[in-house]
């Protein structure tokens, strides 16, 4: 059976390419979608959806109003959220209040499918662009590395394998080990362990 989704976001345009990119996948159905929060309420009441990804700025309520609500029914939805901003303020609202995900929305398209399936499993799942925050990567460093090597950093921190990885993002695991080695240039990092050292390291002072 297909999974359930409502979608709340206040821009038609970009929850209509959303909404699109969700059900080209195939094994979810998006059952109501809303324009605010008080919408999103009522839709999720109504359909009682496997997931909610509700857009952080809306009217009436915003999603973190619908989000906080939510999360005192004895069976709710996991929340995803989408932002347009990296701010870590936000970020950690999101996962204090009860967020498994947490989407920009400029690579909402892009990552929406491995969000919910990371998410389906019972995982968290961040955009890359958030990723340092919790990763304890600097942001200077971020930056240098491509939206596929954040993503792969973000599943090295997850003890992902290369197996593993290459499995989610529909890649080989040539490529996964040649994204690994990028990084590790990219950071300054030596040796076949040295990125998940890294990352053990920098997860201890955060």
């Amino acid at each position: 059976m297909n999974k359930t989704i409502v979608v709340a976001d206040d821009h038609p345009i970009f929850r209509r390419g959303l909404v699109e990119m969700i059900l080209a996948h195939g094994n979810y159905k998006v059952v109501a979608e809303a324009g605010n929060g008080a919408e999103a309420i009522e839709a999720i009441l109504k359909h009682h959806p496997d997931f909610a990804i509700l857009d952080i700025s809306m009217p009436v309520m915003d999603g973190f109003d619908v989000l906080t609500k939510g999360m005192t029914w004895a069976n709710p939805p996991a929340f995803i959220m989408l932002t347009m901003y990296d701010d870590k303020p936000y970020l950690d609202k999101a996962l204090e209040y009860g967020a498994k995900g947490y989407l920009l929305k400029d690579l909402a398209e892009e990552d929406i499918l491995h969000c919910l399936e990371m998410v389906g499993q019972g995982r968290h799942y961040l955009s890359p662009g958030v990723a340092h925050h919790l990763l304890g990567v600097p942001q200077a460093q971020q930056n240098d590395l491509s939206p596929t090597e954040r993503k792969v950093l973000m599943l090295v921190s997850d003890y992902k394998t290369n197996a593993e990885i290459a499995e989610l993002l529909s890649a080989s695991v040539r490529t996964i080990e040649n994204h690994r080695a990028h990084i590790c240039k990219k950071l300054g990092l030596h040796g076949p362990h040295a990125l998940a050292q890294y990352l053990a390291d920098q997860n201890k002072t955060t």
